[in-house]
C-alpha cells in the first residue's frame, strides 16, 4: 500500500511506522477470522516496544466524551494505558505525536457483503476484475477506520479464501465475523438468479458458493444448516414474504416448524441468529423468537409502542442499514414524484444521493462497475416494472426505499425509546453501497435523529456487543485490541469527521496513514 508522509509524523517517524503499514496484527484471536498477519517488528507490535501516542484527545464512547490531550500507550497489540499528558514517564517507548488528533476506536460495519462487487452486471470478461474489485473492498475498509466487518451473506468460497489471505497480510483488510451463506427456503431472498449479475455464476458457484443456501424440506434445511454453521459465528435468515425486485411474485417463507428448528439448533451451538426484516409482516413473525438482530428497519408501517418493547423485551439488536434510504432512493422510476413521499426530509436525501452517490467515487472501484449502476437505473423509464424478470432485468421497488425514508425517523426514535441497542451497518456489496463509505451510514443515523455520541457508540461499542466481540474491541480501554482511528475532528461536534481518518491501527500495528 503506498503511503505518504501524514500531519503530525515527522519525516524519522513516518518512515519507522510505515514500514509496519498494510501488516495486519501479530495478536492471535482464534475465535475471530481474519486477525493475523505478517510478523513484522515495530512500536506496538507483539515483539517490539511499547508505543506511546501523545499529544492526542481520546474518545470515551460510552460516556460520550472526549478525553483531551491524553496518552495512550499501546504494548503487544493491545492498549496498555490511557492517561493525561505529563501524568507519567515515557522513558523506553517509542512515541508518535498526534498533533491534536481525535482518537476513536476502530469503527465496524456490521452489515455488509464482501464478497459481491457492488455492481449490477458484469460482462463475460469481467471476472479478474470481479475478484480485484472484492479483494480492494478489504481493503478500501481498512483506509476508511473499519477494523472490523459483519458479513451477513457470502459465497463462502470466496469469503475463506480472502479470509486466508488477511490472515497471511496478503490484504490488508478488517476481521472479519461471519455467517457464511443465508439460509433461506428454496425461492426466497434474495429472489435474483446469479446470472443476471454473470453469465458465468452457477458454473462459478460450484467453486464460490452463493450468498442465499436454497434448501428444501426438512433433509434439505438439515444439510443447510450443517454446511454453512461450521464455523459460522451466527446464523442470518430473510424474513419477508414479498420480494424486493420489480415484478417479481411474493417470496417462499420458512414453515413453522423449520424456525423452531434453526433457532433451536441456534441455541445448541449458542449462534446468534440475525434476520433480514423490511416489512412489518417480516418483524411481527421472527419476534415471536429469540432474535439476536433485527437486520434493516420496517418500512411499510410505523412501528407501534408495543413492537418497540417486544424488541426491548427480547434484548435484540437492530442494525437499521440506512444507507439503503439513499442508495435505493430511485427517483429515475418516477415521471414524477409521488404527492406521499414530497416531503421535506426525503427531498433532502435525494439531493444527497445525486451529490453523494451518483458520481464515480474514484478508488472505490472500477469506473465501469459503478457505470453498469448508472445504466441499470436508466432501465426504469424503458421497461414496464412487470416486465423486468422476464427480460432478465433485476431493479429494486423504489417505494419499500421510499417508504423507509418516510419513516425511518420515527421507527428509528420509538426503537431508542424503547431501550433498544442500535448498530451501525450499510450493506456495502450492493450497488451503489460501497466499501469505504461507512461515514455516509453515519451521517444517515445523525440525519434520522441519532446525537453524535449515539452514532460514534453505534459503530464501535453497539456494534461489539452486536458481533459478540465487545470484550476485545469496541471502546479503547487497558487490556483491549488497539483497533484505533485518529481523525483530523471531533466526531462529537463534527458527525463529517469520519471522512478524514489520517492514521489507522489494527492491533497496535499501523494499517493506514493518509
Amino acid at each position: 500500500m503506498a503511503h505518504h508522509e501524514g500531519k503530525g509524523l515527522s519525516r524519522r517517524e513516518f518512515l519507522k511506522l510505515s514500514a509496519m503499514a498494510a501488516a495486519a496484527a501479530t495478536v492471535s484471536v482464534p475465535v475471530l477470522a481474519g486477525c493475523g498477519g505478517r510478523k513484522v517488528l515495530g512500536p506496538g507490535s507483539a515483539e517490539g516496544p511499547g508505543l506511546a501516542l501523545v499529544n492526542g484527545h481520546v474518545a470515551d464512547v460510552e460516556k460520550g466524551e472526549m478525553l483531551l490531550n491524553q496518552v495512550l500507550v499501546l504494548d503487544r497489540g493491545r492498549v496498555a494505558a490511557i492517561f493525561p499528558m505529563g501524568a507519567r514517564d515515557l522513558e523506553g517507548l517509542e512515541t508518535l505525536d498526534l498533533a491534536g488528533g481525535f482518537v476513536v476506536p476502530g469503527l465496524m460495519d456490521a452489515h455488509c457483503h464482501s464478497t459481491l462487487s457492488s455492481t449490477a452486471k458484469m460482462g463475460w470478461a469481467d471476472g479478474l476484475a470481479h475478484l480485484g474489485q472484492m479483494r480492494s473492498q478489504y481493503e478500501n475498509c481498512v483506509k476508511s477506520g473499519v477494523t472490523t466487518i459483519r458479513d451477513t451473506g457470502a459465497m463462502p468460497g470466496m469469503l475463506h479464501r480472502f479470509l486466508s489471505d488477511i490472515q497471511r497480510g496478503d490484504i490488508n483488510g478488517p476481521r472479519v465475523i461471519y455467517c457464511n451463506s443465508i439460509i433461506n427456503p428454496k425461492g426466497g431472498h434474495p429472489d435474483i438468479p446469479p446470472t443476471a449479475v454473470h453469465p458465468l455464476a452457477n458454473l462459478g458457484a460450484i467453486f464460490t458458493g452463493l450468498v442465499g443456501a436454497y434448501y428444501e424440506g426438512d433433509e434439505g434445511l438439515e444439510e443447510a444448516l450443517a454446511e454453512h454453521t461450521k464455523n459460522a459465528h451466527f446464523i442470518k435468515l430473510t424474513m419477508d414474504r414479498e420480494s424486493l425486485f420489480c415484478g417479481k411474485p411474493d417470496l417462499a417463507v420458512y414453515e413453522d416448524r423449520h424456525l423452531a428448528r434453526i433457532f433451536s439448533l441456534a441455541d445448541a451451538k449458542g449462534l446468534p441468529v440475525a434476520a433480514h426484516a423490511l416489512t412489518s409482516w417480516g418483524f411481527n413473525r421472527v419476534t415471536r423468537f429469540p432474535v439476536h438482530s433485527l437486520e434493516h428497519m420496517v418500512a411499510d408501517r410505523e412501528l407501534t409502542d408495543e413492537q418497540a418493547r417486544r424488541v426491548g423485551d427480547l434484548k435484540a439488536f437492530v442494525v437499521p442499514t440506512l444507507h439503503l434510504a439513499m442508495t435505493c432512493l430511485v427517483e429515475e422510476a418516477y415521471d414524477e414524484l409521488p404527492p406521499e413521499y414530497d416531503t421535506e426530509f426525503i427531498h433532502e436525501l435525494l439531493a444527497l444521493r445525486r451529490e453523494e452517490l451518483l458520481p464515480w467515487p474514484k478508488g472505490l472501484l472500477p469506473r465501469g462497475f459503478h457505470g453498469n449502476n448508472i445504466l441499470a437505473l436508466k432501465k426504469f423509464g424503458e421497461c414496464p416494472r412487470q416486465d423486468m424478470p422476464g427480460k432478465n432485468i433485476y431493479l429494486v421497488r423504489p417505494e419499500v426505499f421510499f417508504d423507509m425514508a418516510l419513516r425511518c425517523r420515527a421507527n428509528l426514535a420509538k426503537l431508542v425509546q424503547a431501550g433498544v441497542t442500535v448498530g451501525a451497518g450499510m450493506d456495502a456489496g450492493l450497488p451503489f453501497s460501497y466499501f469505504g463509505q461507512l461515514h455516509l451510514e453515519l451521517e444517515m443515523l445523525h440525519r434520522a435523529g441519532l446525537s453524535r455520541a449515539e452514532v460514534l457508540r453505534a459503530a464501535t461499542a453497539n456494534n461489539a456487543k452486536i458481533l459478540g466481540i465487545s470484550d476485545k474491541v469496541g471502546s479503547l480501554a487497558p487490556g483491549k485490541l488497539a483497533d484505533l482511528v485518529v481523525l483530523e475532528k471531533n466526531p462529537l461536534d463534527d458527525i463529517l469527521a469520519y471522512r478524514t481518518p489520517r492514521l489507522v491501527f489494527k492491533e497496535g500495528v499501523l494499517a493506514h496513514s493518509a
